[in-house]
Formats: structure tokens, sequence, C-alpha cells
């Protein structure tokens, strides 16, 4: 069989053959297919100095002579290796590519030091014990890893010694693997090599990401992607520091190791940092002033060449990057700022920024925690000791908070916002980090938040938690011995949180409270909203949500065609950022929280509230989309297996809404109430320019068997009691040219004939005779076309509104709506002839030169 580190080996079994050097990242094929190898080493040595060339001839036991050229040298060196030498070197040089440091490490910690320079130190290593090669290689990749995080190892010494023996054993090192993964989740590790360097154990782990079919030249390949772990113990401090591995990578590592050997492995954790001042920070970032006064004096260099910003307050708040590689683009950022293009009132806002100190270039990128703390991180894997600590020092003296700690975001608004949402969040307030105390208790003394004491019981002989049950408390396994643990619920006010949005909206944004507060159903689950109305009569419903919403939900908002303010209460920030994209003016809880504090913002706010209402017409638009698709595949394509009866009557409306902006649905807020469905009204002039102004009432009946809608007698008398009420409008009386409704209008998917008639007939027997009201029955397959109609032929229903709208009089007018019908009415939109504009074809328009006489 062949050496593979994958085998689990330890070093003293492994042959150094081409499976090892590919598994070090050497092209062992490509190198050792070359033709001439001897007269590839000779062009490759060529290229290195004297110093260097000179040590190789030591290695080879050739003195060197300062009267030869460096050719010359070079050829005695390559003559005097064995052919297989040849090959070793070749394998080294392309291994020692960027290894340096590494190199040197080893060399230094491991062996007699006999030469100064790298390539004859590594073929020294080699020479001498070859499997060091392998700790060069880990050690590598060690050093080139940013940091990561640390865990103190806590137990007896036999534990952890049996743990630190466990990691030199091959049988081991397979059941860890085998342990580690979950197949369930569809992880897969496997070890790939184990170094001890400087008194520590370093295991270099694959997990498994990805298993695909890789195009190449000769044929394809199978190629099972993995990302590299890394672990370092370190026996001294009984520390384990983990690289490169995602949260579940180490629970997955630690709950082993804890379980395996008896452990507790606890995160080493810094305080979180608080000690800045949000002015000075932002000055730092925006205008180049660092925080300490004799900075200058400390650095010999300092740039910021890069940096890029989340948002901006340009429209539809785009990322915004600046960079120039040569000089600095602080000045370029004050401009921005000075302008108002860009805000600092958050550390978030702050994408990644890219920095020279002292000729040493780093790109740091703030890590954002789900507490809203950030760290910001950056690549110091390749610094020694001393040039990690000066660069953090220089960056920290600048910018007046550290790299790689926790940071505190409440000093910035945004970031204090955030907090509250995030305290909202939470259900135990033992969750509750010190620092954040004091935004807690500001939280209960105004009481959102409730604290409720419940006592938990867990027995001592299994630890497991016991129901008690009258007044007696017994575990499963017999045990009647127990411990008592004081649980600290937190509870949300909805109704108290509820309050304080209204107000806020009213007291911050000009809204006046119409005191309504009502519910809705979406599918299975009810949601509470409040109606506010601007200084514009528009009305818009808020609704204060402590769960995410889903896509269905969202799109009933929508459908609903009234503006909707969304307040996430305990919610991620993002998903405010999701439902804004989607349409709904969406905003935290948080942010109203802290209103008082800082009010600067709110012009933003309320400007993104303006805009909002200014796009209510494109909601409409983008909600009657959504209906038509969604009626054609209920009733064209028959998929109605969760479709209801709300789900009909706000796809209706909103057709309706699209063709005639002059309506209203009633439906939601006026339910057991003697209301239809809603109303709409028109008003357009006749072929003889004559003014017509007509309104309508309409109700929605879905029908859900094939027999047709049943119009009862208490559809029949809830129908004249609509009209009647409706024709005593004053609004009515006074827009109709009839001083009454021209017709209610039944929309379903299906009527029953004969009821049809018996409809007219209980109109004429029940209305009064002066009262001209008729009713009128339209299929939702006739509405489709319509509506189909009116998209496919926009442009030129645009220019002719008069015509359309008065087209749409005489189809409800129809004594039997037709699809026929219709397209024999709306012949007269399109004829030409009966147009009662005229337009330019700007497309037609050219410059046309002036004759010559």
């Amino acid at each position: 069989m062949n050496s593979s580190l994958l085998n689990y080996q330890l070093k003293e079994d492994i042959e150094f053959d081409g499976n090892v050097w590919t598994e070090m990242n050497v092209n062992y094929e490509r190198i050792l297919s070359e033709e001439d190898l001897e007269t590839v080493l000779t062009s490759k040595l060529i290229s290195y100095n004297v110093e260097i060339i000179d040590e190789l001839s030591l290695v080879k036991k050739i003195k060197p002579n300062s009267d030869e050229t460096k050719e010359t040298k070079v050829n005695k060196i390559v003559q005097a290796l064995e052919e297989e030498e040849i090959s070793d070197w070749l394998l080294l040089l392309d291994f020692s590519v960027r290894k340096r440091k590494s190199i040197l490490h080893i060399y230094v910690e491991r062996f007699n030091v006999r030469y100064n320079h790298f390539l004859p130190q590594i073929i020294d290593i080699f020479e001498q014990d070859e499997k060091r090669i392998i700790d060069i290689f880990i050690d590598y990749l060690w050093a080139q890893k940013a940091s990561g995080s640390t865990f103190n190892i806590n137990g007896g010494e036999l534990d952890i010694q049996r743990l630190y023996d466990a990691l030199k054993d091959i049988t081991s090192l397979v059941k860890f693997s085998e342990g580690i993964s979950n197949k369930h989740l569809k992880l897969l590790y496997k070890v790939h090599s184990v170094s001890e360097i400087d008194n520590s154990i370093i295991v270099h782990i694959y997990r498994q990401k990805g298993d695909s079919t890789l195009p190449d030249f000769d044929e394809a390949v199978r190629n099972k992607e993995v990302e590299s772990l890394l672990l370092l113990f370190n026996s001294e401090e009984n520390i384990i520091e983990f690289k490169r591995t995602s949260l579940k990578d180490l629970e997955l590592i630690t709950d082993y190791f804890e379980t395996e050997f008896n452990l507790v492995i606890s995160e080493i954790e810094d305080e979180v940092f608080t000690n800045y001042e949000s002015n000075n920070v932002r000055e730092a970032f925006l205008y180049g002033r660092p925080v300490e006064k004799n900075f200058e004096y400390e650095v010999e260099e300092f740039r910021i060449n890069e940096i890029v910003f989340r948002t901006s307050n340009l429209k539809f708040m785009p990322e915004i990057s600046l960079k120039n590689e040569r000089n600095s683009i602080i000045e370029a950022t004050q401009e921005l700022s000075d302008k108002k293009i860009i805000r600092f009132d958050s550390l978030k806002n702050i994408k990644s920024i890219l920095v020279n100190i002292n000729g040493h270039k780093r790109k740091i990128r703030p890590s954002i925690h789900e507490d809203g703390n950030i760290t910001l991180l950056y690549n110091d894997g390749d610094f020694d000791k001393n040039t990690k600590k000066m660069f953090e020092n220089i960056f920290q003296s600048y910018f007046g908070i550290p790299l790689l700690r926790k940071l505190s975001n409440t000093r910035f608004r945004e970031g204090r916002a955030e907090k509250v949402d995030y305290l909202m969040s939470l259900s135990l307030e033992d969750e509750v980090e010190y620092n954040d105390q004091s935004i807690l208790k500001e939280l209960k003394d105004q009481q959102f938040i409730h604290i409720n004491n419940e006592n938990k019981y867990y027995c001592n002989s299994c630890n497991l938690e016991v129901l008690q049950s009258n007044e007696q408390v017994i575990c499963e396994c017999g045990s009647d011995s127990y411990s008592i643990k004081e649980i600290k619920n937190i509870e949300i006010d909805n109704e108290k949180a509820t309050k304080f949005v209204i107000d806020k909206f009213c007291n911050i944004f000009g809204f006046e409270n119409e005191k309504t507060k009502s519910q809705m159903k979406i599918r299975s689950k009810s949601f509470n909203y409040n109606l506010l109305k601007k200084n514009t009569n528009e009305l818009a419903q808020v609704l204060v949500v402590d769960t995410r919403l889903t896509n269905n939900e969202v799109k009933h908002l929508i459908q609903s065609l009234t503006p909707t303010i969304i307040v996430t209460l305990g919610v991620q920030n993002k998903e405010v950022d999701n439902l804004k994209e989607k349409g709904l003016f969406a905003i935290s809880f948080g942010e109203l929280f802290i209103a008082e504090e800082s009010l600067m913002n709110f012009d933003k706010v309320q400007a993104e509230l303006n805009e909002f209402f200014l796009q209510k017409k494109l909601l409409c638009t983008k909600a009657a989309d959504y209906s038509i698709k969604r009626l054609k595949k209920v009733f064209i394509e028959n998929e109605r297996s969760d479709y209801t009866e709300d789900d009909f009557e706000d796809d209706v409306f909103a057709l309706l809404k699209e063709l005639v902006p002059n309506s209203v649905k009633w439906g939601k807020e006026k339910k057991g109430k003697a209301y239809p469905e809603g109303i709409f009204a028109i008003s357009t002039r006749d072929t003889l320019n004559k003014k017509i102004n007509m309104s309508f009432s309409f109700d929605c009946k879905f029908n859900k068997d094939e027999k047709g809608y049943d119009l009862t007698s208490s559809e029949k008398r809830k129908a004249v009691e609509y009209v009647e009420g409706l024709n005593r409008s004053s609004y009515i009386n006074r827009f109709s040219d009839s001083n009454y409704l021209s017709l209610h209008i039944f929309v379903s998917n299906k009527f029953k004939e004969k009821q049809k008639v018996t409809m007219k007939n209980h109109f004429e027997e029940h209305l009064d005779t002066l009262i001209p009201t008729k009713p009128a029955f339209l299929t939702i397959s006739c509405l489709i076309h319509i509506f189909d109609f009116y998209r496919n032929h926009f442009e030129e229903i645009n220019k002719e509104r008069n015509a359309f709208y008065a087209c749409l009089i005489r189809i409800f007018h129809m004594q039997e709506i037709t699809i026929k019908g219709i397209d024999e009415i709306f012949e007269d939109v399109l004829d030409i002839d009966l147009s009662e504009n005229k337009f330019l074809n700007v497309d037609k328009v050219k410059l046309i030169k002036k004759a010559e006489n």
C-alpha cells in the first residue's frame, strides 16, 4: 500500500512517496515528468544568490571557491548529486515556497544549526530526518491562519494526560475522526497529520465540504473538496486553540473530548471592550484624526488604502467602496461625510478597511455576533509576536478600539438599538451579560420586560430534570433526592410595547391614532394591528410582531393594499431589511426605544416613510401582479388545495384597484357589520365628451365546489341592505349622476344561473322604484380577461383613459357579462378612428437638414 498521511500513519511509518508529497501540496507528478531533471534543477539553482549556493556546496562537502562563477559552482553541486537526490531537491524547492519562516523555526528547534539560508536548511532537515518536513508543513499552515478561539482544558491530571497520549496514537486518531463525524449533518472529518512543535501538539483535520467531478486535461476526476481545520494543544497551559473552525466544528470536537476523556472544555473570552468614545472612533474612521494625541511620534508609516461602507445615504442605500493602492483615501471619506453621503452610527457600518502600518498591509473585517457585539478580525498568521503586538497597538492608538477582541457596539446609537432588540429576544435573564444589565434594567423599569421566577427540579442521581407531581419529586431512576434551581424567565409585555410603538409614531412622525385595534387572520394565524392616519388622510396599518413573517404572510399584507408598517420585537435586525425589500415599511422596536436619546436619525426614517407612501401605486401594481398569477393558477390550472375565501377577496380587490384606483376594500375591518366587500367609482367622458360619474359596490363569493355559489335568501337580504345603506350616503349622492349606486356587483368563480334571476327580482321588489341600482354578476374568468386586456394594451389604454373607463361601465352593465361581449366592447378602445387624443410618434422624429438654395 502506498504511504499516505490520510491513512493515519505515524511519521516513523511514512515513506516519502508521491502520495505524501502531493498531500503537502507539492506538484509531484509534474515535477518528475520533466525529461532532463538535472537541467531543470541547474536552472532553478542559478536563480539564487551566491551565499545560498556556497552553503549548498558545503552540504555536498564541496569547498566554495570565490574565483568561480556562480554557474560553475551550481554545475559542480548538481554533478555531485545522485539521481534520487536531484528529484528530492526539486521536490524540496517546490515545497519550500513561502515556507522560509517555518523552515527556520523547525530547524532551530530540532537541529544543530549549520546553515543560515532556507534551502540548505531544508535539505539538511530532509537528510537528517525527512519526517520533519511534515512538521514544517503543519507549522506553515498554523502560521498562515488567523488567530482563532481558545479553550481551557479542565479535568483530572490522568484524564488530561490520556488526551495527549491519544493524540500520538494511530488507533485513537481513527476513533477521533469517526467520533466527531456527523453523517446526519453530512459533516465528515479525517485527521490529516499531527506534529509536536514547541511543547504543543498541532492536529491538522480535513472536513469534507464537497464531492464533485472536475474537468481535467487527461480525464475528469472526482474531487472530494476539503476545508482545513487546525487544533493546537498546549500541554503546559492546558489549552486548545482552534483555527478555521465553524461553530458546528467547535461543538462536535469539544463534545467529543469532554465525553471521551471526562473533561470540561470552556472558551477563554476577554471581557467585552467598552472603554471608548463613539465620537472619537467616528472621527478616526471618517476624518483621519487619531484617538491618541501622540500617535504621529510613534509611527513610521500609517495609511488607509481602502475602506468599504455597508450602506450610504444615497437612494436605496448602496454600499460605497473607496480604494487607492498608493495614497490614503481619508480625504475622500472626509468629503463624503461632510456631504452626508456616508454615515457612521455603528461599528457595523464598516464592512472592511485596509490599513498599512509600518509596511504591513492587512484588511480588517468586523465579525458581528448574535448579541450585537463586534470583533475586528484580521489575518495575523505570518506575524511574529513583536510584529503582531506592534500592529495591534498602533491600530488601537489610531482608532481607539482593539483588534481581535469583542467590542460593545452600544456606544453607538444603532448599536444600542440592536442591543435592545437582542435582549428582547432572550428567554432567560441568566443569558444577559454584565455589560448589558443597564439596558435590561431600563426595559424592566418601563415594564416592556417582566422577569418571572420558576423553580425547576433536578435529580441528584442522574442530573435529569424531574417534574413535580402531588408535591412529590421522584425521578424515573427511583431517586427522591433532588436539587432546586431557580429559573428567571424573560417575558415581553406585547400590549405595553404596542402602545409605546403607536405613541412614538404619533409623537415623532405626526400620525393620528384612529384608536382602531383590529385583528386579521392569515391562514390559521391571527395578527393584531392598529390603524394610523397621516395628515393626508391616508391610512396605514401597524403590526408589532415578535416572530419572523413567512413569505405567505408578507404577500397577504401586500395584497391588503393598505400601507403596512411592521415593527419587529426581539427579531434579528436583518429581518427588518428583508421586509423592506419585499415592499413593507419595517423598523425595529429598538430604533423606536432610543428615539428620545437621538432624534437626529429620524429625519432619515421620516424620509423613508414619505417615500413608502409615495410608492403606494407601485404596491398596488405588485399586489395585482401576484394576484393575477395566483388566480390563473387556482382557476385555470385548478391548483386550489389551500386557497381560501380571504385569498379570493384579496385577489379580486387587487385587480379592481389596479383597474380603478378610486376604490376601497372594507372586507377585513368591517367584518361582522352590514358592509359589502368594497366600493369603486369611475369618472370619465363618453364619445360626445359628456361627463359620466358612476359608483359601484361589490361583493366576493368564493365557491369551493362546482355547483355555483348559493345566493340564499339571506344573501339577497344582505345585498339589499348594503345598497340601501350606501345609497343614503351623501358622498354617493353627490358623486353619482343618478345620485345612487349604479350596480352592486357579485364576483364569483361560479354562479347558479337561476339565482341570478331571483336576485334581480329581489332588488326590483325591495328597492324603491326611484333607485336605479341593479345587481350584476362578474365571473372570475371574465375579470381575469378584463385584466389581461388592461395589461396587454396598457400603452393604448393610457392614451385613451376615458374610452377605457367608458367601456368598463358598458361591460359591467351588460345583461350577461361574457368574454365575447368584453372583446367586442374593448374594440372601441383600440379603434384609432375613435381616438380622442392625437399622439406624436416620437420614435420616428429625426433632425432634417436645411435645404440648400
